[in-house]
């Protein structure tokens, strides 16, 4: 029941959207924040597309079932005050909106009030929670590698025979990639599509914001939420991930900085540790966009923009200074 009713407001929200963007909406040219408005409908239309789509696949489940086994939930402490934190934050954040700009519930006009209130808190719920679902999961995943470090950290210490010690937890790591690869297959296709919307979307909020500076800074302050949304919103697209991908990288120089496994010399530690150390050097292990590439750094805008020359980001600049003098 509860993914036909998912399904039915999928399509009464599409529904709803299409014809009105396609009939009804007053577009201009000139209004950045109507393209804003537009991206973030999309983006709510797809969280519910993917919603479903988790929901119908049991991926959760499977992903608890997954985490669960390798550490037996040991760090789940130490995550519980993330997860409260990232559900509060979002809470404050929509009724902070709300209470910022109450215009938003028109965002598609005045008619159909009723249903339009309905279907636009219902959408951005979704995507909130779409949102917050990618966010908590990855740093559910986090944690439990960072348990992972610190237990590995400690081989040798404990009067163990350090082969059969970290044997056992190479193991462990293969189980942790089972999560992780899981976790890939969940979310990589759902990265891919938040990340290509937003960073339009971020670009003419800044340029909204930049626009209604030229008038005056309470409409620029009035335009503000939004952009801190979009930033907000990237951050928690690719920070969370890089630092994952950076925990799993960190294991090759535990067991470097480890002079038990090294020394005195033991053939079957080193065979173990040098097995243990290719197998974290997979370049496919971490979160992905779409198996193109593994999020490893938290800046993608900036480091695309500045990779490709300073041509880019002059022509990216002239176009809005462009746009600006036409308003």
């Amino acid at each position: 029941m509860g993914v036909l009713n998912y399904c039915h407001c999928f399509v009464l929200v599409s529904i709803y959207m299409f014809f009105y963007v396609l009939f009804f909406a007053d577009y201009s040219a000139k209004t950045a924040l109507t393209i804003v408005e537009l991206n973030w409908s999309f983006q709510s239309v797809l969280s519910i597309m993917f919603s479903l789509h988790w929901t119908h696949k049991n991926y959760f489940a499977e992903l608890f079932r997954l985490t669960h086994k390798v550490n037996k939930s040991a760090s789940h402490l130490e995550s519980k005050s993330w997860i409260y934190f990232v559900f509060k934050f979002g809470l404050f954040d929509y009724c902070d909106y709300l209470l910022l700009d109450i215009k938003a519930l028109s965002a598609y006009g005045p008619k159909l009030v009723t249903l339009q209130m309905v279907i636009f808190t219902y959408s951005y719920f979704v995507w909130i929670g779409a949102m917050s679902h990618y966010i908590i999961f990855t740093v559910m995943v986090y944690f439990e590698s960072e348990y992972f470090n610190r237990q590995l950290a400690t081989v040798g210490k404990n009067g163990r025979e350090i082969g059969e010690e970290l044997l056992e937890f190479y193991l462990k790591h293969c189980q942790m990639a089972d999560v992780i690869y899981h976790l890939d297959r969940t979310f990589e296709v759902y990265t891919f599509a938040m990340i290509g919307s937003n960073i339009p979307t971020t670009i003419f909020s800044l340029l909204a914001f930049f626009m209604n500076l030229r008038v005056s800074w309470v409409a620029a302050v009035f335009t503000g939420p939004s952009v801190i949304v979009c930033i907000i919103t990237l951050i928690g697209l690719t920070a969370v991930p890089a630092k994952l991908h950076r925990s799993i990288t960190k294991i090759e120089k535990i067991l470097y900085a480890n002079k038990r496994i090294w020394s005195p010399y033991c053939e079957k530690t080193y065979q173990i540790a040098q097995v243990f150390i290719t197998h974290v050097n997979q370049t496919d292990l971490g979160v992905s966009v779409w198996g193109f590439a593994v999020v490893s750094k938290p800046l993608i805008l900036t480091r695309f923009v500045w990779q490709n020359g300073p041509s880019f980001a002059d022509e990216a600049l002239h176009v809005c200074l462009i746009l600006v003098g036409e308003s």
